[in-house]
């Protein structure tokens, strides 16, 4: 069983068999073999669930799991990520050798996990600065619009001046103002 730690609390992600029915969606921490090693955000292993006070929850011992690891997930001592929970038909003793090696699966696990979530961040991120920069490209078009359309406007400004001052002139009056806009 794969779970990730969200809102305080494991959820199921996803399991094998796949069609293993009756497995347990969330999790509280504290509550079973998995809530235990999420809370305590160290290994659990049982030998024997049937014998076994913690294994609260009856999803196990209804599929016919005899022993069980659960292998948390986490960043440091501090931050939990998930949890890995194995389950084995067969009774086992889970001696150091073993321990070791879940041990080890369990950080690389925590790692890929870890670095897969970063890599959502910044994929997330880059998503919104995106779109932050398609709004700015679309305000900065409206005002390079506005003001294209505004020096079409002043170039008709000065025609229209310019034919008014010929009609003065040709009236035979002198304008008393000079165009602001005429260049030189």
């Amino acid at each position: 069983m794969f779970y990730l730690f969200e809102n305080d609390k494991l959820h199921l992600k996803g399991h094998r068999p796949e069609e293993e029915v009756g497995v347990v969606e969330e999790k509280e921490l504290g509550v079973c073999l998995c809530g235990i090693a999420a809370k305590e955000k160290e290994p659990v292993y049982s030998t024997d669930i049937h014998r076994d006070a913690r294994c609260t929850l009856g999803e196990c011992k209804r599929a016919g799991v005899s022993s069980f690891a659960a292998i948390s997930l986490r960043r440091g001592d501090e931050l939990l990520l998930g949890l890995i929970g194995l389950a084995w038909k067969e009774k086992r003793s889970f001696d150091e050798g073993e321990k070791g090696f879940f041990e080890t699966l369990g950080a690389g696990l925590s790692l890929a996990l870890h670095n897969s979530k970063l890599y959502e961040e910044v994929r997330q991120h880059a998503r919104a600065l995106e779109i932050k920069v398609e709004e700015r490209t679309k305000e900065l078009q409206k005002t390079v619009n506005l003001m294209a359309g505004r020096e079409v406007r002043m170039e008709e400004l000065k025609e229209v001046i310019r034919q008014l001052r010929e009609q003065i002139e040709a009236a035979g009056f002198k304008p008393v103002a000079n165009d602001p806009l005429r260049e030189g």
